[in-house]
């Protein structure tokens, strides 16, 4: 697991997965985002990570009682927002970000049951704003 700060990232991958529902609950739409890193780094541990270590940002686009349409917009809006600065991302998608380089705050979120930890974007940055 890479440890936290600001990253200077690679979107290496974009594709839509369907997660199945658990528990009777309909299944979810996401949007999975590589990110790779473009530079030697350290994991949690101190173990160097080498350049191209990646892992996955999950955006899921089905509304629920924790997320509506709106905010979801917003959430996949803002990768776009970092690759391409505010204005031009008016007129990019998604797609049009693989290959682009992106600065973003990485957090570990501590892993539950099964699941080790892992890391999330706490915060997309967006070129030429205060952060």
């Amino acid at each position: 697991v890479l440890r936290e700060g600001k990253k200077r990232l690679v979107i290496s991958a974009v594709e839509t997965k369907e997660y199945p529902g658990k528990d009777g609950k309909p299944d979810s739409k996401a949007v999975q985002i590589r990110l790779s890193t473009t530079e030697e780094d350290r994991d949690t541990d101190n173990n160097v990570l080498h350049k191209g270590f990646g892992f996955n940002v999950v955006i899921f686009t089905t509304p629920n009682q924790y997320n509506s349409a709106s905010q979801i917009k917003e959430q996949l809006s803002m990768p776009v927002k970092a690759a391409f600065g505010r204005e031009a991302a008016k007129t990019k998608s998604l797609k049009d970000c693989l290959g682009k380089t992106v600065d973003c705050l990485v957090k570990v979120r501590t892993g539950k049951g099964d699941f080790g930890d892992s890391n999330v974007v706490k915060t997309w940055l967006v070129p030429g704003e205060k952060q």
